[in-house]
């Protein structure tokens, strides 16, 4: 692991998911999006970037090194294909209401803690 990665982890465990965690990036789609294309394109961007692919993990140490070591994991490309990619349909309320419960969906969803010891 680099020292960033080391530092950023180690922020990450004292503040249990607070500032540290990774951005995120909203896209708003105009027109018919196929959801399985766009899940396809989506896994195959992670396959191919091991960074997308990666989980740290804390090893135990012998009882002289008070601290535990960080370690990474890189998921194999195929574990990454393998990624759930969720579609909500809401095309079921009344269209003055769509936006409005996609916004809270998303919302609640950015206010997640993303887990960088299991991914996503």
């Amino acid at each position: 692991m680099s020292f960033n990665q080391e530092r950023w982890l180690t922020l990450e465990r004292l503040m249990a998911g607070g500032s540290c965690a990774p951005r995120s990036l909203v896209l708003d789609l105009d027109g018919p999006v196929s959801a399985s294309a766009l899940a396809q394109g989506l896994g195959e961007v992670v396959r191919r970037h091991e960074a997308l692919r990666t989980t740290f993990a804390w090893k135990e140490v012998p009882e002289e090194d008070p601290l535990p070591q960080p370690v990474q994991r890189i998921a194999s490309g195929e574990e990454a294909l393998a990624l759930p990619w969720p579609v909500l349909d809401l095309s079921a309320l009344p269209a003055d209401r769509r936006e409005g419960r996609a916004r809270a969906l998303l919302e609640r969803a950015l206010a997640r803690p993303f887990d960088l010891e299991r991914g996503s």
